[in-house]
């Protein structure tokens, strides 16, 4: 994997921060990992996603084959949190 890399690009909108991140691998099944699931409560892979996906972000959206994810947050709920 020494050859692969992944780049992230951040913007800031009126309301939102949107945030991608493009992965130079094959990509995967993000599918199963939308939502948190009983099967996969100690499983080593996928809890990340499910748990920012509901208490994050307000969107998290992959692109197939996998490998590029725009994440959005609201801006109101950042600055809420003490952060300019």
């Amino acid at each position: 994997f020494k050859d692969r890399f992944a780049t992230v690009t951040a913007a800031a909108g009126t309301n939102t921060i949107t945030i991608v991140i493009r992965d130079s691998g094959p990509g995967f099944d993000y599918e199963p990992y939308l939502r948190l699931s009983p099967a996969r409560a100690f499983s080593e892979h996928g809890r990340g996603i499910a748990i920012a996906r509901q208490f994050a972000f307000e969107t998290i959206e992959f692109t197939p084959p996998g490998n590029v994810v725009t994440a959005t947050i609201a801006r109101s709920k950042f600055r809420s949190e003490g952060n300019q």
